[in-house]
């Protein structure tokens, strides 16, 4: 008898959810978080002595959209209980900010009350983001990329997000805090352009850690000033991220397809070494319009939702970004920023491996 031949169905990606309202209060938010995470498996993986990144963004000074300490301890809380050494952590900024390097990071940090969660604040990408590794990807931007060298080195990641609208890759959540979040300013830099930086001769004292900085020297004083050769650079962009006096300009041009795709091979790199160790949390409250480093008028888009967790970083924004839109009746994302196809991230993240489109949501 001729057999017929079996398609392989491949899983789908589970993703826990429970509703949740700011309108709650912080109480019965906290109860929900403890139960989601008891009811769910996904930091099964934590064994006892595991050092545990804690990838969160510490906001921006103005912003009150990040995820609050209140909620990140009880998450620290339940890796506590599993025997992990958690430690919270970001990567500095590339645009200048509260968050452009290790000292001022972390003061915001204490403002915010991170400090308070019991637990160390490391900046892992050190103090001025030098301290990083290049990972091996050879995807279709990047052969390597450069991600914040204490991430790498941790046994485990465990990611959480806001759930917020990005002008540049429609929202923003698990796969953006994890690609963007943990690469270095350099790392930043060569996702948002494809230029090469150029000297501020007005900003330039010619203190000349940019030469020795740039792998290829392509560095020298000209007229008193710090001069690029372009056709020795190659974009690293090491002095974009060296330089305190941000002499060197940071351009922003690069299409927004082309960004999440750049953004999605750092998130590739960052979880290289983490299969089957990483979680990823997204908080779908106060969804605003901008990201959490926007410190002006940024409105609430869509009502709140709810908080989203699973192993597979495609699923738990895709779940987030449909459970919106469906709530919302309309594309939010796309009302927002029309110029943006934010469902890129998501597909691109499939096609790497990174995760699943499909998902099955598992309501707590």
């Amino acid at each position: 008898m001729r057999h017929m031949p079996v398609k392989r169905i491949e899983a789908m990606g589970k993703v826990y959810f429970v509703k949740a309202a700011k309108s709650d209060g912080k109480s019965e938010i906290i109860k929900k978080i403890e139960g989601l995470l008891e009811a769910s498996d996904c930091f099964d993986f934590i064994k006892k002595g595991d050092i545990v990144a804690v990838k969160v963004t510490f906001g921006e000074k103005g912003n009150e959209y990040y995820v609050g300490p209140e909620y990140v301890k009880v998450v620290l809380n339940k890796i506590k209980k599993l025997g992990g050494k958690p430690f919270l952590t970001d990567a500095n900024v590339l645009y200048k900010g509260e968050r452009t390097n290790a000292v001022d990071h972390l003061n915001l940090a204490r403002e915010h009350g991170f400090l308070r969660c019991d637990v160390p604040v490391i900046i892992a990408d050190g103090l001025f983001s030098k301290n990083y590794k290049k990972i091996a990807i050879d995807k279709k931007h990047f052969k390597t990329v450069n991600i914040a060298r204490d991430v790498v080195d941790s046994d485990c990641i465990v990611s959480i997000s806001h759930f917020k609208g990005h002008m540049q890759t429609g929202f923003g959540a698990a796969l953006k805090n994890i690609g963007m979040g943990l690469a270095s300013r350099s790392g930043k830099q060569m996702q948002h352009s494809h230029v090469k930086p150029e000297v501020r001769e007005n900003k330039c004292v010619l203190c000349k850690q940019c030469f020795d900085i740039c792998p290829v020297s392509a560095i020298s004083e000209k007229n008193g000033k710090a001069f690029i050769d372009k056709e020795r650079c190659i974009g690293c962009a090491e002095c974009v991220a060296t330089c305190k006096f941000f002499a060197i300009a940071i351009t922003w041009e690069e299409s927004a397809e082309i960004l999440q795709e750049k953004m999605v091979e750092h998130a590739f790199g960052a979880l290289k070494n983490k299969k089957d160790k990483a979680v990823f949390m997204n908080f779908a409250l106060e969804i605003s319009k901008e990201c959490d480093c926007w410190n002006l008028e940024n409105p609430i888009i869509a009502k709140d939702v709810g908080i989203f967790l699973s192993n597979d970083p495609v699923a738990v924004d895709k779940a987030a970004a449909d459970k919106v839109v469906k709530q919302e009746v309309n594309d939010v994302f796309k009302k927002a920023h029309p110029d943006t196809n934010w469902h890129r991230q998501l597909e691109y993240g499939a096609s790497l491996g990174l995760g699943k489109l499909d998902y099955k949501l598992v309501e707590v």
